[in-house]
């Protein structure tokens, strides 16, 4: 059994796991209106052995970095869910919420961000929708590739200042392989 608002719809969802405390929980994108600006869900699995209640909440919404289709991390040096935002002819590549501003209240009070990515010459890096992307827990390293070149992986990491608020724009730099 389960509890709170659950997702509209689950096409074009991004997810990502992890624990908190002792319980499990899953993050999904999900369309709320089917609009292509998910809104970002926590989904937390009750005790099953004492016969606990799965919880849905609703504690984010996209204003920036719309979606139709990509993949999902959590940054967890950061408390970022960053999900990869292709849509053909905009310039955003990553769509991150602050998990510390999660918020089943008001959903509304943590808003996505939109981050840019470019190569290390300040050129846009572009990210589609087959790209995939991996958290490194040793770096805090994201990592980025997409299998149409030829398996190249590219890492970035979250730029946070000091008062802890996201910037718009990371650097992403090209990993050289040791294998052919």
């Amino acid at each position: 059994a389960w509890s709170g608002t659950e997702p509209r719809s689950y096409s074009n969802n991004t997810a990502a796991y992890r624990t908190e405390g002792d319980r499990d929980v899953v993050y999904i994108t999900a369309p709320a209106q089917y609009s292509g600006a998910p809104a970002l869900y926590r989904y937390t699995l009750g005790d099953v052995r004492n016969g606990g209640t799965d919880i849905w909440e609703r504690i984010g919404e996209t204003y920036n970095a719309p979606s139709g289709q990509g993949t999902a991390v959590i940054d967890s040096r950061h408390n970022l869910y960053v999900h990869t935002a292709a849509i053909t002819g905009r310039t955003i590549d990553l769509g991150v919420w602050d998990l510390g501003k999660s918020n089943a209240v008001n959903s509304d009070l943590n808003r996505d961000i939109a981050v840019h990515l470019v190569n290390p010459d300040g050129s846009a890096f572009e990210v589609n929708i087959n790209h995939g992307i991996a958290y490194d827990e040793t770096s805090g390293k994201l990592l980025l590739w997409d299998g149409a070149d030829m398996g190249t992986v590219w890492e970035t990491e979250a730029v946070v200042d000091a008062l802890g608020n996201v910037g718009s724009q990371w650097v992403v730099q090209k990993l050289l392989s040791n294998t052919s």
